[in-house]
């Protein structure tokens, strides 16, 4: 089945647990939107608190976003979404993110510095690399 992307769309993750797409997108730098696409096609927007620049799955369930300072995680099921600052990096501009399979959050900044957090998100690693962080694996 093919079906429609929201306009502005421009990264997506199949979370497992639920069986949904979930789709990223923004109509402005400053303004993204979380949209859910269930198994059936219903799509259920979730609207972002500001800007957004990647998305990567976050555990069963969930997703996490990148935004300015940290990370929003998104329950695909309840559409609850909560906001997770990266401790001493408020205002950081973060491009990537990824869940390393210890359940690390990696976070990469437009200065080109890869942060690696610790449980309580303080930043337990960092490395300053000489680009652009826009892709963590």
């Amino acid at each position: 089945t093919v079906r429609p992307a929201p306009a502005g769309a421009f990264a997506a993750v199949v979370e497992p647990a639920t069986r949904a797409l979930v789709v990223l997108s923004a109509d402005r730098p400053d303004r993204a939107t979380v949209t859910i696409v269930d198994p059936n096609g219903a799509q259920t927007p979730v609207p972002l608190p500001g800007g957004a620049t990647a998305m990567s799955a976050a555990g069963p369930g969930r997703v996490a976003v990148a935004v300015r300072g940290g990370y929003a995680v998104l329950d695909v099921a309840s559409r609850a979404l909560s906001r997770v600052a990266a401790s001493g990096r408020e205002d950081a501009e973060f491009t990537a993110i990824a869940r390393r399979g210890d359940g690390r959050m990696v976070l990469g900044d437009a200065g080109g510095t890869v942060y690696t957090l610790a449980a309580d998100n303080t930043v337990a690693a960092s490395l300053k690399i000489f680009a652009r962080v826009d892709g963590i694996v």
